[in-house]
């Protein structure tokens, strides 16, 4: 094994662990301007608790027992110590342990920005070959207004417009909840989505495929435009270049010469735009959830908000910015990986 080979492997975990240690910074200041902000605004969580007939002393002993009498650096420093045993605190609406909220939301919201990722990279990568392949025809202007088309319209009017268009008028999709109503689950989990999963009737798993078709479909084009619009660029770039000029003068296909040559020369630059729209991706998913009725990580948040829940509140909002961090980890990673290469 050469030198630069010996350097080249250990320069991605270096790489990696530099990331990791740059991240879980981020993350601490994440958290602590989180609960300060959360704490400094005017919300009394304690209030939904307090009775009509309490007394001021009353009121102390539940301000007292939420820890809300304490400085707010003192309540930050139990909140820490309590997450890293795995506490996310109680839930003042239901007294119930938030970490339980959390293991039944987090796979749903991980299952939508997952898929949708993965679709809006793979039909980014295809409009924008066949864009590229047949410039300047019907097919490439098509593909244009598409584009723009998508890029100008919300992810809330795209949730309308496949709502109304595939839910009502079709009548091809379900549009709420993750599974009918009417089908009967055996109890195999207490999380709703793995117990689908875990079932091993097929008709169960494409109910739950035709209910979240339309919001994977929904955040998939929220990152589709800016990819197509960038990987075009770079393509652009990459053909100004004179190996592709070599190659051409050497009678390679054009075909060849796009997906041999270019498209791993121009995928390269459109990494790190693609970590910034799927972090955006994933903060799309608390309107998307909410307007579908998905039990996820946004339905839970805007169910704290109503209540004036903080340890909800902050429970999930710590949960968007380690979802955020992590993507920029694996895209880091691929990015060094390409580097290497």
């Amino acid at each position: 094994m050469s030198y630069m080979d010996c350097m080249s492997r250990v320069k991605i975990p270096i790489m990696l662990c530099l990331a990791l240690f740059k991240y879980l910074n981020i993350l601490f200041w994440v958290s602590l301007i989180l609960f300060i902000i959360l704490r400094l605004m005017p919300l009394d969580p304690s209030g939904m608790l307090i009775p009509p007939t309490a007394t001021p002393q009353d009121v102390a002993i539940i301000r007292h027992n939420l820890g809300l009498d304490q400085p707010i650096w003192v309540q930050y420093k139990i909140w820490i110590i309590n997450l890293l045993s795995g506490d996310f605190g109680v839930s003042i609406q239901t007294g119930e342990p938030v970490i339980q909220s959390l293991k039944n939301a987090i796979p749903i919201t991980s299952l939508l920005v997952f898929c949708a990722i993965i679709i809006g990279i793979c039909l980014g990568l295809v409009l924008t070959l066949f864009a590229f392949y047949f410039q300047n025809t019907w097919i490439s202007r098509s593909i244009e207004v598409f584009n723009n088309m998508t890029l100008s319209i919300p992810e809330f009017l795209w949730s309308i417009l496949l709502i109304f268009i595939f839910g009502l008028i079709l009548n091809w999709l379900p549009f709420f909840g993750l599974i009918d109503p009417s089908i009967q689950l055996h109890p195999l989990s207490d999380n709703l989505l793995i117990n689908i999963l875990l079932n091993h009737d097929l008709s169960v798993l494409s109910n739950l495929i035709t209910h979240l078709f339309m919001p994977i479909m929904v955040l998939a084009m929220s990152i589709l435009p800016m990819i197509v619009k960038t990987l075009y660029v770079q393509l652009q770039l990459v053909y100004q270049q004179d190996f592709i000029k070599f190659a051409q003068l050497r009678g390679h296909p054009k075909r060849y010469i796009l997906l041999r040559h270019a498209l791993p020369n121009a995928i390269y630059p459109t990494i790190a735009l693609i970590a910034v729209q799927a972090s955006m991706l994933v903060g799309g998913t608390l309107l998307v959830e909410t307007i579908f009725g998905l039990p996820g990580l946004g339905a839970l948040m805007l169910k704290g908000i109503t209540n004036q829940d903080l340890p909800i509140i902050q429970s999930v909002a710590l949960c968007y910015g380690i979802a955020v961090l992590f993507i920029n980890i694996v895209i880091k990673f691929i990015s060094l990986h390409f580097e290497s290469h």
